[in-house]
């Protein structure tokens, strides 16, 4: 039971199936068995590097681009790579050095 008040517990999408792929995002789990989502039950879950933004994770390739590109021009914060809420410049640097870098 997702406590609907609480705006992280909205945003998070519950993984009940754990034998899917583990999917970069937010995750609930009931950390502390209370048997309610609170904000200590957010688990966050990173990309392998800054450019993977789809399928395959791990892999950098034309996917990533067309993701990158469709958020940028939706301005969808997905491509929001600084982290400021605001979709510039800077993003596209550092999609295109997080490209160039590759995933370790």
């Amino acid at each position: 039971d997702v406590d609907t008040d609480d705006r992280w517990a909205v945003l998070a999408r519950y993984q009940a199936n754990i034998s899917e792929p583990i999917v970069p995002g937010i995750e609930m789990i009931d950390a502390d068995g209370d048997a309610d989502f609170d904000l200590d039950d957010v688990l966050l879950i990173g990309l392998p590097c800054a450019a993977d933004l789809a399928p395959p994770y791990g892999v950098l390739d034309l996917a990533d681009i067309n993701a990158f590109i469709a958020a940028f021009t939706a301005q969808d914060l997905l491509a929001d790579l600084s982290g400021d809420g605001l979709l510039d410049l800077t993003d596209v640097g550092l999609f295109i050095t997080g490209f160039l870098a590759g995933c370790e």
